[in-house]
């Protein structure tokens, strides 16, 4: 027994240095390039010691293939592990980069924003890392370094930008017509009582306003449903990513048994298609809007999909401040944007609709269940379309245009209330423990101010005949300059 006990011992003993001395290593690190007079190189110098950096300092963590010490990390009690799993679920590497993929490109203003905030902060990597990782440690040159390549001086440029009004001379103005009668039509579910309207109201901020949804036989779904409003500005579909655009989330519903009640089967469309055909108008608008392709499982996705592109909601007052209107917010609204930025919240919640460009995981800083037991099958965000247990609880992050409708919140519907999201979020999200009633009150009076228009008619004001009404044609939109004050 003593034996055991002199290893537990000596293991903690160099635990121990090894983390002191890494500490003050790192300290040491720390003071070195702290000049702000800093030469930075260009071209492909600049790309050359930019990708030596993110290599040598960044990718044990963040990289394609995540690497630790076996021993080193029995040493810390687990911590290496821990770091690297937390390094994956934030942040990946490959995500800076994207590529011609319009999805991968707006990844990629995440990840940019994300490598932002954490420059600014100093707050990548952390103390405990570095400790196991000599020598990990960003200085003032590596800083200005990432800074320079990634152009963050211009990042508000991906911050913010506001909702613009559809083109509708891109869109088939059958097919949308055709989309809004099928959106709001029972045919797409077996017993005739479910639309997409049902759980996607346009009176309702493009939501039903309840925990889970009712399916065919009062059924209940298992997440909150989103807002359809603005869901042509998302990177994907669904919390958990299942659906690449809004065509494949459109035949997703009536295939599933709880929702809309068919079996997840192709044939299932032969018995829509046939419920389809029972109604004469519906007919007659395939016909104009699909004359060789008929009545399909593809074509009743592709108009549906078509009819949601309109759904978007511009001139809120927070797009009017955005295109210089500097009375668009109350002082109160201004703090709440700059308390917005400065906890991290337009980190994620970023582009023309405050979100949906990346999944993110939902226990960051404390435990988003409190310590409660999640149900055999609870959602687990992006783990339930990829398999992979580095994806458990990350979902794709919420839209939050039009958000003051929207309640519940969250991807459990467990936020009645926006004030409720907010302080749950800052202290998953953000690390604030205790968030002040001040600084609650002010983001919730900026996120009051993403409500927008349908038509030219705010959101907050449709009424049902208003909602059914065709989409306004307008022209494509002129670039706006950001006013970020």
């Amino acid at each position: 027994m003593q034996p055991i006990k002199n290893l537990f011992f000596a293991t903690a003993i160099a635990g121990t240095v090894i983390i002191v001395a890494g500490g003050i290593s790192t300290l040491a690190l720390m003071k070195i390039g702290n000049s702000d007079n800093i030469d930075i190189p260009t071209g492909k110098l600049l790309a050359r010691n930019v990708t030596n950096l993110l290599e040598t300092k960044c990718a044990a963590c963040h990289g394609d293939n995540p690497e630790f010490n076996p021993l080193l990390n029995a040493l810390s009690g687990g911590l290496m592990q821990r770091d690297v799993e937390q390094g994956q679920r934030d942040f990946r590497l490959s995500e800076l980069y994207g590529d011609t993929n319009p999805d991968a490109r707006r990844m990629q203003g995440i990840a940019t924003l994300k490598l932002d905030k954490v420059l600014r902060a100093n707050s990548m990597p952390p103390v405990a890392y570095t400790a196991m990782h000599w020598g990990s440690t960003l200085n003032a040159y590596d800083r200005k370094l990432l800074s320079s390549y990634f152009d963050l001086p211009f990042i508000n440029d991906l911050r913010f930008m506001p909702i613009e009004p559809v083109d509708m001379s891109k869109l088939n103005p059958d097919r949308v017509l055709l989309g809004q009668k099928l959106f709001n039509s029972g045919a797409l579910s077996t017993d005739g009582t479910i639309s997409c309207a049902s759980c996607h109201d346009l009176t309702k901020g493009g939501t039903d306003n309840k925990q889970y949804s009712e399916g065919v036989r009062k059924q209940l779904g298992g997440v909150n449903a989103p807002s359809v409003y603005n869901s042509s500005h998302n990177f994907i579909q669904f919390w958990d990513g299942r659906a690449k655009d809004l065509k494949a989330q459109a035949g997703g519903p009536p295939l599933n048994p709880v929702e809309m009640g068919f079996e997840n089967k192709p044939e299932s469309w032969n018995t829509i298609v046939a419920n389809i055909k029972q109604d004469p108008e519906l007919v007659a608008l395939f016909a104009k809007a699909y004359p060789k392709a008929g009545i399909n499982a593809d074509t009743i996705t592709d108009a549906i999909a078509t009819y949601e592109h309109t759904l978007v909601t511009p001139d809120s007052d927070f797009d009017l401040y955005l295109k210089g209107d500097k009375n668009a917010l109350t002082a109160e609204q201004k703090k709440g944007m700059h308390l917005f930025i400065e906890y991290g919240c337009a980190t994620c919640h970023a582009g023309a609709g405050l979100g949906g460009q990346s999944y993110e995981y939902i226990s960051k800083h404390a435990d988003f269940f409190n310590g409660k037991t999640l149900a055999q099958n609870a959602p687990m965000g992006r783990h339930d379309a990829t398999k992979k247990n580095i994806d458990q609880l990350c979902f794709k992050v919420p839209n939050l245009r039009n958000v003051e409708l929207t309640h519940p919140y969250l991807h459990d519907g467990s936020a009645k209330t926006l004030d409720e999201a907010v302080v749950k979020m800052l202290q998953t999200q953000s690390g604030i423990p205790h968030p002040t009633r001040s600084d609650v009150s002010a983001i919730v009076s900026f996120l009051k101010a993403q409500t927008g228009k349908l038509n030219g008619i705010p959101v907050n004001k449709l009424t049902k005949e208003q909602a059914l009404a065709p989409a306004v044609t307008v022209a494509a939109p002129a670039p706006v300059q950001q006013n970020i004050q």
